[in-house]
């Protein structure tokens, strides 16, 4: 038997070519592509494959929550693709989820360095902030 997907190939990277694994890429590349609606949509390419991953506004956000509002900015970060069921016009359909990396691979995609905590306040701290007069 021949298989749909086969057949009717997408210029875009859709959640039957995940075959069920959960990668961890590299953005490489975005762009903004315009689709056949006319519609505008970021679309970033991973581990320089032809395929791109056209960005739904839930996918962009979770990449901006993780490296940023600026698109340019991505190239080179890492994120993990999901396949997960969603309602499209009334229908259940498989869809790609951008998630951050785990472990190791976020540390290596970190924007800036971390920061230290602040030192621990000491009691002699918090008990002269208690004799400060009410301003009332």
């Amino acid at each position: 038997m021949t298989n749909v997907n086969e057949i009717y190939q997408s210029n875009y990277l859709t959640a039957s070519d995940l075959q069920g694994k959960e990668p961890t890429v590299t953005i490489t590349q975005v762009e903004v592509a315009k689709m056949n609606d006319g519609q505008a949509k970021l679309c970033v390419y991973v581990n320089n494959r032809p395929k791109g991953i056209v960005l739904n506004k839930t996918n962009a956000k979770a990449i901006a929550a993780l490296y940023g509002d600026e698109s340019s900015r991505w190239v080179g970060k890492k994120v993990k693709l999901v396949t997960v069921w969603t309602d499209f016009q009334g229908k259940p359909v498989q869809a790609i989820r951008v998630i951050p990396p785990q472990g190791d691979e976020l540390s290596m995609t970190s924007q800036a360095p971390a920061q230290q905590a602040p030192p621990p306040k000491s009691a002699d701290d918090f008990g002269a902030r208690l004799d400060d007069e009410i301003p009332f």
